[in-house]
């Protein structure tokens, strides 16, 4: 589709970040979630876990740092 505007063509794009999200001219969300994914991997790489903090305490950062980048980043 052309949209012009003062006698000039606009460019479309394929794709683009939208409030943090990257949207598609196809609306395929593969790339999406694996962008996702690969944030959440990082945050997990980065922290040093340690085997004197319990489980529960491991659980909790868990939750907090790296679900959190998976599902709002």
């Amino acid at each position: 589709m052309e949209i012009k505007v003062q006698d000039e063509v606009t460019e479309n794009a394929t794709e683009f970040m939208y409030l943090g999200r990257l949207v598609t001219w196809n609306n395929d969300s593969t790339r999406e979630i694996e962008r996702r994914i690969a944030k959440a991997q990082g945050v997990m790489a980065g922290l040093n876990t340690n085997k004197q903090t319990g489980h529960k305490t491991n659980l909790n950062v868990l939750k907090a740092c790296v679900f959190s980048a998976a599902l709002y980043v």
